[in-house]
């Protein structure tokens, strides 16, 4: 999860994203990832 915004940025730029567009992918992606977390 830490490693989601390095992750974003690098596929913004590769694929053109806009800044919100970036913002939006990665809380879609930390929003999802939450349900895989397992609580140990």
């Amino acid at each position: 999860m830490s490693a989601a915004p390095r992750v974003a940025a690098l596929m913004a730029t590769e694929l053109h994203w806009t800044p919100a567009r970036t913002t939006h992918e990665i809380d879609h992606f930390q929003k999802l990832a939450c349900g895989y977390i397992l609580e140990g």
